[in-house]
């Protein structure tokens, strides 16, 4: 990332057009070129109507899930009846009983 300096931006009269920073002063981000152009090419995809529609229909989704969950409370950290085995590899413990404190 560079930085330009406070004392540089400050005066520019063109300040306003470069930047919207709120500690007056403009910084930009300089990547890699092929990820430069990765990003670009992902920027112009969501412009179109295609990507809009169907990134509608998942906020639409994901909304309706979360607002579910939300009314009956039914969010849990891991799966119901298990707990997380990451202190032997992965996986989830059994509770059920079957299997007393072995991970899958």
């Amino acid at each position: 990332m560079i930085t330009f300096s406070v004392l540089t931006c400050r005066d520019c009269p063109f300040q306003k057009q470069c930047t919207t920073s709120k500690i007056d002063r403009r910084m930009q981000t300089l990547r890699p070129e092929e990820l430069h152009d990765n990003l670009a090419r992902a920027r112009a995809e969501q412009k179109t109507d295609t990507w809009k529609n169907k990134y509608a229909l998942r906020a639409g989704v994901e909304g309706t899930v979360n607002q579910a969950l939300d009314i009956t409370g039914s969010r849990a950290p891991f799966p119901v009846g298990t707990i997380p085995c990451t202190w032997r590899g992965g996986g989830y413990a059994d509770t059920t009983g079957s299997s007393p404190g072995s991970c899958n």
